[in-house]
């Protein structure tokens, strides 16, 4: 793909929303701590792990018990990307909005296509959807979510897409429940890698 070797510069029309996008990125992982008083883990191995499940598939889950590293991981990871371009970084905490729509204007989005948006994302920096806590979103906030999943499974222009979300081990069943698209994800590689304390 030509946007990993050479860098783009994103549509005249939407270059304020890939600035925003990454604007909020960058202040929604300053939520997530970094280190345990003062000291930071490594957690090379699950970097290095992640790295591999997202060249093997489109879906990756990061599981774990509250407080044993899922979000670091997920700062780390969006860090790195927002190093080559913007990023899309969803947190279930800073959701606004009952769709991608609210949520975009909430936001200060320019409301463009939200499938038009995510390829230039695409072209332009990240091709992953990063959620974390997606156990943790608000039923009146899911449809946010819900909305970006489907357009990432459903659009022909979005089969590079992956999608990392971060949740505790015993989220998965009820998101089944109100994301059940998210599992049917094709190639069906729904991947974990699991966080320890």
């Amino acid at each position: 793909m030509l946007s990993r070797t050479i860098r783009l510069r994103g549509a005249s029309s939407l270059r304020n929303d890939l600035t925003k996008l990454t604007d909020l990125a960058q202040k929604w992982l300053l939520d997530i701590d970094d280190d345990v008083r003062g000291a930071r883990l490594g957690r090379s191995e699950l970097a290095s792990k992640l790295e591999a499940l997202l060249a093997q598939a489109r879906f990756v889950q990061v599981r774990g018990l509250p407080g044993s590293g899922k979000s670091v991981l997920l700062r780390r990871r969006i860090e790195a990307d927002l190093g080559r371009g913007p990023v899309l970084f969803l947190k279930s905490d800073r959701l606004e909005g009952r769709s991608w729509k609210s949520f975009a204007t909430t936001m200060g989005l320019s409301g463009a296509d939200l499938v038009t948006l995510l390829v230039e994302l695409e072209a332009v920096g990240s091709n992953v959807l990063y959620i974390d806590g997606i156990d943790r979103i608000e039923k009146q906030h899911q449809g946010v979510v819900a909305d970006v999943v489907r357009a990432v499974i459903r659009e022909p222009l979005l089969t590079a897409w992956r999608v990392v979300i971060s949740l505790r081990d015993t989220g998965s069943e009820p998101l089944r429940t109100w994301l059940p698209d998210l599992f049917r994800i094709r190639p069906h590689r729904n991947r974990g890698c699991r966080t320890t304390e």
